[in-house]
């Protein structure tokens, strides 16, 4: 290797790689590594000055180095291929051994950058092209791109020819695709960078691509490659070699590459495959983002092969235990579980015991009085709770769980706490069509129906008289701790005005009374505050009666006989017919006694043609038919006669309809009477 001097690249001109100067190079400026016009002698002191070497020595000299030249350039010749290692890295040139003693120069720009730095080091050896000789510095003009052309020329048709890819390096972006330094220039377009489409040409510079060569055009130097070709090609022996080996049923390690909406894309080993969404987990309606993360390995099972299009179609969910097989075991009727809510409804919340296994809190589970609350009163998502397992379907898949059965149920001793007859205050929770809901304390609630308002009003909707969130006061009527029920009432916080009217009248009294409504069959009386009774059309008067109207009218106050009072419905009958009858023997016996015929067996007309018995009766409404003679009848058959209306007055007595807000028994709730709601009827409404 020749030995590179400092003097050589003092002596290099600033104009080395230009075209080479028709004149010889002064022997001066010859680099010592390549020969000069020096004459050596043995000794340092027989060196010596040109100025001083006679003109014949001179001319000697210059050709002898003529001839030298002649010989060091016979030897190469211009377009040559050399490997020559390098000797020196400048700032601006690389100088080579090309042997012989001799060295070439490159310029620095013919190097690749790796970072800011030229890519070539110091002893590495390179592939060079002669291109001529500098006769002015006396150095060997070579390239190194050139050297790498060629050989990537020769690369590109043998890869071009057996369809192997070539290596390159992504050195800038230009439109439509990537520019590839492969030794020379080539053109990867935008759409064979990859599998699918790239939005960032950008991210792919300073990287090393293989690609295939698709077309090469040498007059043009025009060479374009594919790597999506290349990646397709891979795919297609990947997939072969995945095909051969996978079974339907196996079960094999993959990695996540993609979620998607509908499922996830795994590579199997250079092929993709699917898990469905529905494959995911036991768990229903599971989300693939919830389970996995790009870059995952999970296990698998095969469960379909399509041999024509090559889609693989896998399942995590059956590489997977069916938690529902050990869940009866595992959560029995009865046990306490944790787990963490992870979805609410309007009618209870979920609770994920594990994957694949949730259970349902049902509102009405939540708490002992969670009639009118909401799920969210109680639990939030995220949280985890503590509850006692239900009931386990393993059928339908279903798990009950309950929150309340983790505390003292309060109904337990609740007939012993509010016995018959105790006075409750409590605030309203709940209002129905047929009722109010009270409650006692937390988790007990009693239920005011609507005839419990009051005695003598007729309350038809409880929002009449009470509102959500007033306190009232009421006495408990009953207890089922069987349905879990209380009835409680606000009226028999007094004594029933039917009460009161029972200890001061008795069946047979005459009593006075407002008409208050008129029927077809008879008319309503009030005889008291929250007391009513009931005439019959037959009672109304002794004569047949067709229209109660044309007797009687609402608002007229009349006379009457309590004839029955009903202990059990507390219906109270009441007759005219018989006050009218009564009060006419009367006048009859007071007669008789008057006139000394009390044995008189004179006709019934006879006496009363002598008698003006509307002086003795109670002022009657006019009516608007007149009234016909009664008939000569004997007095003893007209009491027989008398007797028969009587008993059918006390056969009608029992099926005398009510009085509209009489005490003696609720209003009518139409043919049927409507059933009495339970707390959680309330919730519901």
């Amino acid at each position: 290797m020749a030995e590179h001097t400092r003097e050589a690249d003092e002596k290099i001109p600033s104009n080395w790689n230009q075209k080479p100067h028709p004149a010889a190079p002064d022997d001066e400026e010859m680099p010592a590594s390549m020969g000069g016009s020096a004459l050596f002698a043995e000794e340092e002191d027989d060196y010596l000055d040109p100025d001083e070497v006679p003109a014949a020595a001179s001319e000697e000299m210059d050709a002898m180095i003529d001839q030298y030249l002649d010989q060091m350039t016979g030897a190469l010749s211009q377009g040559q291929l050399l490997t020559v290692p390098v000797v020196a890295i400048k700032s601006d040139h690389v100088l080579v051994d090309i042997g012989e003693k001799s060295e070439g120069i490159i310029h620095i720009r013919e190097f690749p950058l790796r970072g800011n730095v030229p890519d070539v080091q110091l002893g590495q050896e390179i592939e060079v092209v002669v291109k001529g000789y500098d006769a002015e510095s006396g150095l060997v003009n070579l390239s190194y791109q050139e050297a790498r052309r060629r050989k990537a020329l020769e690369e590109v048709n043998a890869a071009l020819e057996q369809g192997r890819p070539i290596k390159g390096t992504v050195t800038r972006t230009v439109k439509g695709g990537l520019i590839l330094d492969i030794g020379t220039t080539a053109f990867l377009p935008a759409s064979q960078i990859d599998l699918r489409r790239v939005e960032n040409f950008e991210e792919w510079i300073g990287r090393e691509l293989e690609a295939l060569v698709i077309e090469h055009v040498p007059e043009k130097r025009r060479i374009i490659v594919s790597r999506r070709r290349l990646l397709e090609r891979e795919r297609e022996q990947m997939r072969q070699q995945a095909m051969s080996r996978l079974e339907v049923g196996s079960e094999v390690d993959v990695v996540v590459k993609r979620i998607v909406d509908f499922g996830v894309f795994v590579d199997l080993g250079g092929v993709d495959g699917l898990i469905p969404r529905s494959e995911v987990s036991w768990q229903r309606n599971a989300r693939p983002e919830d389970y996995f993360n790009v870059g995952d390995t999970i296990r698998v099972k095969v469960i379909e092969i399509d041999q024509e299009t090559g889609k693989i179609t896998l399942s995590r969910r059956l590489a997977m235990a069916d938690p529902w097989e050990t869940a009866v075991a595992k959560y029995p009727a009865g046990s306490e579980i944790r787990g963490t809510v992870v979805s609410l409804t309007n009618y209870g919340a979920f609770v994920r015991l594990e994957e694949g296994l949730d259970g349902m809190i049902h509102i009405s589970d939540m708490a002992w009085d969670a009639a009118g609350h909401k799920p969210g009163d109680y639990v939030q998502a995220g949280q985890e709770v503590s509850a006692q397992v239900l009931n386990v379907d393993r059928e339908g898949r279903r798990i009950s769980l309950g929150l309340k059965q983790m505390t003292r149920d309060p109904w337990e001793d609740v007939v012993e706490r509010f016995p018959r007859g105790t006075h409750i205050k409590g605030p309203v929770t709940g209002l129905t069509k047929y009722g109010a809901f009270v409650e006692l304390e937390p988790g007990i609630e009693g239920m005011i129906h609507v005839s419990d308002f009051s005695w003598d009003k007729r309350v038809s909707q409880p929002k009449d008289v009470v509102h959500r969130g007033e306190e009232i006061e009421a006495v408990v009527l009953d207890i089922d701790r069987e349905r879990r029920r209380i009835s409680l009432g606000v009226k028999q916080l007094s004594e029933s005005p039917l009460a009161l009217f029972k200890a001061r009248h008795k069946v047979g009294d005459i009593v006075e009374g407002e008409v208050t409504g008129i029927t077809e069959f008879g008319a309503f009386v009030r005889l008291a505050d929250g007391v009513d009774g009931f005439l019959h059309v037959s009672q109304i008067d002794r004569d047949r009666v067709e229209k109660v109207a044309d007797h009687i009218k609402v608002g007229d106050t009349i006379r009457t006989k309590i004839v029955k009072i009903d202990s059990g419905t507390g219906k109270i009958s009441l007759s005219r017919r018989q006050m009218m009858k009564e009060q006419e023997k009367k006048v009859i016996q007071s007669y008789l006694k008057r006139s000394g015929r009390e044995e008189s067996i004179n006709p019934m007309g006879e006496l009363l043609e002598d008698i003006n018995l509307l002086d003795d009766l109670p002022s009657e409404p006019e009516s608007p038919q007149p009234r016909e003679e009664a008939p000569e009848v004997p007095i003893e058959r007209a009491q027989r006669v008398d007797r028969a209306p009587e008993e059918n007055e006390n056969q009608l007595a029992d099926g005398l309809p009510e009085a509209p807000g009489s005490a003696g028994a609720p209003p009518a709730a139409g043919p049927e009477e409507e059933p009495r709601p339970t707390p959680e009827d309330n919730a519901q409404g």
